[in-house]
């Protein structure tokens, strides 16, 4: 559970914006990406947001930003789907050792996180799944 103070600091605006929704994608322990959207009084932009600073990462080539605007409620509705669709896509997970992973989307290859050195993992590995974050 985050400590009281945790969410000091959320209500500030930043240059995108102010934050206003994130979501973590994990597999067991790891967070493999955390994506969010922030509203900036007119549009909302959703991405790749820092880990740890919540900052938009408009260049991350994992998860494209994308701005939707119109109508608030569109605006909500978009981010909605939006985030729906990110978190079903199915994650490929490969294991060469307990400390040698890597993660990445199914569909595409896009790498997510990976554990061990490269030599770690290197050849075939031990174990490899498809895994669904949402039931459906």
């Amino acid at each position: 559970m985050a400590p009281d103070d945790w969410y000091d600091g959320m209500e500030v605006g930043a240059a995108d914006g102010r934050c206003l929704a994130w979501v973590d994608l994990s597999a067991g322990n790891s967070v493999l990406l955390t994506v969010g959207a922030y509203y900036n009084g007119t549009e909302t932009t959703v991405g790749s947001l820092h880990s740890q600073l919540f900052d938009l990462q408009r260049d991350d080539v994992r998860v494209p930003s994308r701005t939707f605007n119109g109508p608030v409620s569109e605006q909500v509705v978009g981010v909605a789907d939006w985030l729906d669709q990110l978190v079903r896509r199915p994650i490929r997970r490969r294991e060469w050792s307990d400390t040698a992973r890597e993660y990445t989307f199914a569909d595409d290859g896009t790498a997510l996180v990976s554990s061990g050195s490269w030599q770690d993992r290197s050849g075939s590995p031990l174990r490899e799944a498809v895994i669904r974050l949402v039931a459906g």
